[in-house]
């Protein structure tokens, strides 16, 4: 199966505009807006930025989707999962702090905006039909309970992940806790980074087959930081902005983001900027040698979350 990507670059052209008008633009050519019914709840999972992290995504890309999502009749919250690690965001009340710190106030992005996963929200538990390492996982009920499910995801590398983008704000981000350490623990018949990434794609699975036909996953591959946003200190990107995707399929997003990366020049003084020419190169594996991408895929591909096969559709 062939899945559609929406896609545009970074840059300024006629007579499209600039990052900002392209993505009002790529948004309104989803028809998937236009099944919206009045009234729906439609939860945007994201991530708020970790203290210390400068190159989390802005405010402005919610408070486009939210704009449009109120436009199509919905009625949209942003939210995000508390973490295990010792950080601000272990706690509901002090993340919440956090994220409006980092501009994500109510009346900056026209909507609510919810920490779940804290003591007041100690998840639902859900089987995971053909599960890989976890036969049940726990998942935030203010997540599980919405009538959509927009995953708005800051595309970067990770230690753990080649491509941490929809995948991985969907599989580990709308989890509670436990099952985030159930996930980082995992242990299978892979390497320790394969089994976090077979687990954390058992969380994926029941979210995406819970929300069939009403989830949307965005990549925003801007800033695309060798960490993810969880990191306290902030590198170098390793590679230019590549623009702004958008799947109904978060396997083909993902996909499309990660095919950008590796055909994309390293960025100058980054960690991905070895000798010699980088195009062409999987920048995960350069920065991560013991990484396995091509296997990475194969998990993703095996776990039933969607298609890695897609059909860009450039505006």
């Amino acid at each position: 199966m062939i899945s559609k990507v929406f896609h545009c670059s970074a840059t300024v052209e006629k007579p499209h505009g600039g990052p900002y008008q392209k993505f009002q633009k790529l948004l309104d050519k989803c028809r998937w807006f236009r099944s919206i019914t009045d009234g729906e709840r439609v939860a945007v999972k994201m991530h708020f930025g970790e203290p210390g992290n400068i190159r989390y995504l802005r405010p402005i890309w919610a408070a486009v989707v939210v704009d449009a999502l109120k436009q199509a009749g919905a009625k949209p919250f942003l939210c995000d999962t508390t973490v295990l690690y010792v950080s601000p965001r272990r706690q509901a009340e002090s993340y919440l702090q956090v994220a409006y710190r980092h501009g994500f106030h109510p009346e900056a992005v026209g909507c609510p905006v919810v920490i779940a996963g804290g003591e007041d929200d100690p998840g639902i538990e859900v089987e995971v039909p053909e599960y890989r390492l976890l036969p049940r996982v726990r998942v935030s009920r203010i997540l599980w309970d919405a009538d959509r499910l927009v995953s708005l995801a800051h595309a970067t590398l990770h230690m753990q992940f080649p491509m941490a983008a929809s995948l991985k704000n969907i599989g580990m981000g709308c989890a509670v806790q436990s099952t985030k350490k159930a996930m980082h623990g995992a242990r299978g018949k892979e390497t320790i980074y394969l089994s976090t990434e077979a687990a954390t794609l058992d969380g994926a699975k029941v979210m995406i087959r819970k929300f069939d036909g009403r989830l949307l996953a965005i990549d925003i591959a801007m800033d695309i930081t060798p960490d993810c946003d969880c990191w306290n200190k902030t590198e170098l990107p390793v590679v230019p902005d590549q623009g702004i995707f958008i799947s109904e399929d978060p396997v083909a997003v993902d996909k499309a983001v990660h095919d950008f990366v590796v055909q994309a020049p390293a960025y100058p003084g980054s960690k991905a900027d070895l000798s010699g020419e980088t195009r062409g190169t999987d920048k995960s594996e350069l920065v991560y040698p013991d990484m396995k991408t091509a296997k990475f895929w194969e998990v993703v591909e095996e776990a039933g979350c969607g298609s890695i096969s897609y059909q860009l559709e450039r505006l």
